[in-house]
């Protein structure tokens, strides 16, 4: 004789069953929203800094200017800068930020930093010519990313602006930390 299996589920597994699926789903929804409004966060700073940067650069007579000419970070981490250019003459002129030229400081192999294109510091910008109306003043943001490879050290960068006919230079530290 064969004995046949049943697949009968008590009502306190059904119940069970559909606690665990709606706990779960909550769970998953409370995540997305403590993820979601930190992004809204981090949107609002960014906009809150190029905003203030562009008053600020407006104010006073720099031409180029950096949020943060220094920048802390650690190894394996992205930041992100931002770039204020401001025409100060009346006729649009096209910026663009040519190569940036990085080099590490260091003591020693053990410290040293491979900064620039295809190393341990990588800076991402926008290559094209920004093209800026007589007294406007844009905010360019500029990516900055170590990878977990990376050994403690000093980068010192420089930033060569080409507006018009003139190239304008500014200074970016970035110190990598473990």
């Amino acid at each position: 004789m064969r004995k046949r299996g049943s697949l009968n589920l008590s009502i306190n597994a059904i119940v069970v069953l559909i606690l665990a699926i709606t706990m779960l789903g909550l769970g998953l929804a409370f995540m997305r929203n403590i993820f979601g409004g930190a992004t809204e966060e981090f949107q609002k700073t960014s906009g809150e800094i190029e905003k203030q940067m562009i008053d600020q650069m407006k104010e006073s007579n720099k031409v180029v200017s950096l949020s943060r000419p220094k920048v802390n970070i650690k190894i394996g981490e992205k930041d992100q800068i931002f770039l204020g250019l401001k025409n100060d003459q009346q006729d649009p002129i096209d910026f663009t930020i040519n190569n940036i030229v990085c080099e590490s400081l260091g003591g020693g192999t053990s410290s040293q930093l491979n900064c620039g294109a295809g190393g341990d510091v990588t800076l991402a910008w926008k290559e094209s010519a920004t093209t800026i109306g007589g007294g406007e003043v844009v905010v360019l943001p500029i990516n900055i990313k170590v990878s977990t490879q990376a050994n403690e050290g000093t980068c010192f960068c420089t930033l060569p602006v080409s507006a018009g006919t003139e190239i304008k230079n500014t200074e970016l530290t970035i110190d990598v930390k473990v």
